[in-house]
């Protein structure tokens, strides 16, 4: 359970992936030791202790087994029902951080030595291989526009019939409808790549790559775990003409599933 959050130790029982590399030093502690005065046949006479033995310190995770468990069930049985290669998954608290599942598949038996170092089952998905995110991301768009707009949820967006050429790219509404004017609301409801895109232009770049930023993505959070991904964001200098409205709907960023977990933590908590 957990492997790719406690991850595994090597041949002389130093931690090479998982809490237990990162924290190594913290759960290995500090040997102590002794001098003995012996006689000639090296038999011990006196001794005396030089530095006591400092114990490891026992670390307690925010894990719930009972979720992680579920979590690597419904993670596994999700990417062999879409024919996937691989998939993650993150449950968090959204008003303390903590994270109580963090699910990884393809998983691995830390116990089993023999692939360590190249098997590629031991990378996390969670947080280390970012993805473009898509459509989840207009959560994103639509709240610097309640933020730093005047748009409201009632506010009419054309969605131009569900078709619209900008900047040399024509986007399409085909999986949602031929939509006209629509709420902000029902932009996202109906996920109007168009829509978001009305939106996002209205926001414009600096605030969005603020926003973008502000929710924690294209930065690492932390998390006390090897190979995180910071995802990627490029420089607001090095923005093309497609760049903001692409952004608006989760596309030309890429992000890693914590990161999500985290942005969505903040919706959920209120804004923090």
């Amino acid at each position: 359970l957990a492997a790719h959050v406690l991850g595994s130790v090597d041949f002389s029982e130093k931690g090479d992936d998982g809490v237990e590399r990162t924290l190594d030093n913290e759960l290995r502690g500090v040997a102590g030791n002794f001098h003995m005065l012996t006689d000639v046949k090296r038999r011990g006479i006196d001794s005396e202790v030089g530095a006591e033995a400092k114990p490891g310190t026992p670390i307690t995770l925010t894990i719930d087994e009972r979720l992680q468990f579920i979590a690597e069930q419904e993670i596994e049985k999700a990417v062999k029902a879409h024919n996937a290669a691989s998939g993650s998954v993150v449950a968090m608290n959204p008003y303390t951080g903590e994270i109580l599942a963090l699910a990884s598949y393809p998983t691995f038996d830390p116990n089993d030595k023999s692939k360590a170092g190249n098997d590629p089952a031991r990378l996390d998905h969670a947080i280390s291989v970012p993805f473009e995110p898509g459509s989840v991301f207009k959560v994103i768009t639509l709240t610097a526009a309640l933020e730093t707009t005047r748009l409201t949820p009632d506010s009419p967006i054309n969605c131009h019939g569900g078709v619209l050429t900008i900047a040399g790219h024509t986007i399409h509404d085909s999986h949602v409808g031929a939509y006209g004017i629509l709420p902000m609301a029902m932009v996202l409801a109906h996920s109007s790549n168009i829509g978001a895109i009305e939106v996002g232009l209205t926001v414009g770049k600096d605030k969005m790559n603020e926003y973008v930023r502000r929710f924690g993505f294209a930065q690492r959070s932390g998390l006390p775990l090897p190979g995180e991904s910071r995802g990627q964001l490029r420089n607001i200098d090095h923005w093309s003409g497609s760049s903001l409205p692409s952004i608006s709907m989760g596309q030309e960023v890429s992000v890693t599933t914590l990161q999500l977990a985290r942005a969505a933590a903040v919706i959920a908590n209120g804004g923090l």
